[in-house]
């Protein structure tokens, strides 16, 4: 785990998310006081069907196109 500094991170940015990319943490520091860990996010499979019956469409998209027309004559 590195340690850096806010002031150093500024300039190192780019460099640091891809070390952070690579699988190392880093800690972000103010004042030399751990305030921030950079870890990679873990890439989140998409589950078809998770939504199902959570999600209801009233009436068409015709019907909204309609409605928009209306409104901006």
């Amino acid at each position: 785990m590195k340690k850096i500094n806010i002031r150093d991170e500024k300039t190192q940015h780019a460099t640091l998310i891809d070390k952070v990319l690579k699988g190392e943490k880093i800690i972000i520091a103010r004042n030399n006081q751990p305030v921030v860990e950079l870890e990679a996010l873990k890439k989140q499979k998409r589950i078809p069907g998770l939504l199902k019956d959570k999600i209801k469409i009233i009436g068409s998209w015709e019907e909204s196109d309609l409605e928009i027309k209306k409104i901006l004559e």
